[in-house]
């Protein structure tokens, strides 16, 4: 409600009804000073009435306001939300899709919906899921709450990892060969987490790891070490050796 009056009392006596008029609360008392006032704790859907009366220093009260009328309703849910999922995924492994929601005004839970775009879905809100073809996929997330709607759309592309089969490794000078399939060129491979700079490619099921001493000290006796291979298409596996 507001008032701009000249002069302005020193004080306002608002008054509200539930109702239409036949019975009057007083609502508040704002300053004389002020051109609005809120009313609090009313209930969404109920409609009232008010009017409001200036009161002078001697708290003589003038005429009153014509009556308005006001049904509160609800703010809105709104939703904002984000998804995040692999550009490349492995055919045959676990990739993970992950959303990230804010809501605003909204009571109840969200319900997610994941279409992966290969025919397979999920209601989970950070599901995993598995290609079994490679190709180019489009997904999609929608977050539904309150009659609020909010979607994430991208793409990736499915590849055929590399596979191996067996580790092993040769002296004079130190070296890691790895055997399986589809070794791509320019296969690049992690050792424990960091990339080893002297790989040979000998073929699409061969790979050789070099270095001699420094290779060796990567693998000591006894100690899993993790092998992490990637191909230049974003194809990749890990396999833990560990030497005799």
């Amino acid at each position: 409600m507001s008032s701009k009056p000249s002069p302005a009392p020193s004080s306002y006596a608002v008054y509200r009804s539930e109702d239409a008029g036949q019975t009057w609360t007083q609502a508040g008392t704002p300053s004389g000073g002020a051109t609005a006032f809120a009313v609090t704790g009313l209930t969404n859907g109920q409609a009232y009435s008010f009017y409001m009366t200036g009161v002078d220093v001697e708290g003589f009260v003038g005429p009153p306001s014509d009556v308005v009328s006001a049904t509160p309703a609800p703010v809105p849910c709104s939703l904002a939300c984000e998804a995040a999922a692999p550009s490349v995924a492995s055919t045959g492994s676990a990739s993970a899709f992950d959303s990230t929601l804010t809501s605003e005004h909204c009571a109840g839970s969200p319900s997610y919906l994941w279409d992966f775009g290969d025919g397979s879905a999920s209601t989970e809100a950070d599901p995993v899921h598995v290609y079994t073809a490679p190709g180019a996929y489009n997904w999609s997330l929608t977050v539904s709450q309150d009659g609020a709607v909010c979607q994430e759309t991208g793409s990736l592309t499915a590849v055929v990892p590399p596979t191996v089969t067996s580790v092993k490794k040769a002296a004079s000078p130190f070296r890691i060969i790895l055997t399986g399939g589809n070794f791509h060129s320019d296969v690049a491979v992690y050792v424990d987490g960091a990339p080893w700079p002297t790989v040979t490619w000998k073929s699409a099921s061969k790979v050789v790891l070099k270095g001699g001493a420094t290779l060796k000290a990567e693998f000591p006796s006894g100690v899993p070490v993790s092998l992490r291979l990637v191909n230049g298409d974003g194809g990749e596996t890990t396999v833990v050796y560990t030497r005799p």
